[in-house]
């Protein structure tokens, strides 16, 4: 299997390093990516969010399978245009929140939701070149909506400064980022190549990584709001 990377910024590094690492054949572009996918299996769309929709939207139309780096878009009528080109394709799309796919995440929300999640208090920062609300905030939010828990009632802190990821349930059970093998990027990269092997149509990671973005542009929307009541 080949497997296709848009993008030569830090997590298109990190992905072709992990592939390589896994043993999978893998090809790397930049803006000059169009033609140079022919040959893969399956590509990762790890260009900057702002050109996701364009890139996806491409890919899909020519029926590749992808895997979308989150968050899948900056806006929902984005999100809305590749939801109506996935159907249209019967495409495979998984999005990139990678902690979902955490076996120590795994176990932590099987015993939340065994006990019922009833508050979340979550915290996540750290360098990044695009709003921390849209690059921590999109695991946040997504490891809410895993447990069933509306990201717009918890208390989510996003800065350049709350680091490491803290994850806790009902003020008690505390989630926190652990050295795991195989590691949460290497498991989404073997189940996004387990399906292209079934080949068939998965949009499940497109339809959930949309319900993040949903989320995010409300609490972008709120934020907005009470900054401007406060100015």
């Amino acid at each position: 299997m080949n497997i296709g990377i848009v993008g030569r910024g830090h997590w298109g590094s990190v992905y072709v390093r992990t592939l390589r690492n896994m043993g999978v054949s893998c090809t790397q572009a930049g803006k000059d990516w169009h033609g140079k996918m022919n040959h893969c299996d399956g590509v990762i769309v790890s260009s900057t969010p702002e050109s996701h929709c364009e890139v996806a939207g491409m890919l899909m139309i020519e029926f590749f399978p992808i895997l979308i780096e989150k968050p899948v878009c900056m806006h929902m009528e984005e999100c809305r245009e590749l939801l109506n080109i996935a159907k249209a394709q019967e495409a495979i799309v998984f999005s990139g929140h990678t902690r979902l796919y955490s076996t120590a995440w795994r176990s932590f929300k099987e015993k939340a939701l065994k006990q019922g999640v009833k508050s979340v208090y979550a915290t996540a920062g750290g360098p990044c070149k695009i709003d921390p609300l849209w690059d921590w905030g999109s695991h946040l939010v997504a490891m809410s909506l895993d447990l069933g828990f509306d990201p717009l009632a918890a208390h989510i802190v996003t800065d350049y400064e709350s680091w490491p990821l803290k994850f806790s349930v009902n003020g008690k059970m505390m989630f926190a980022d652990v050295e795991e093998s195989p590691t949460p990027l290497e498991v989404l990269l073997t189940e996004f190549m387990d399906a292209i092997k079934k080949g068939e149509p998965d949009m499940r990671g497109l339809e959930f990584g949309v319900q993040v973005v949903e989320k995010l542009e409300a609490m972008h929307k709120k934020r907005e709001a009470m900054l401007w009541r406060s100015a």
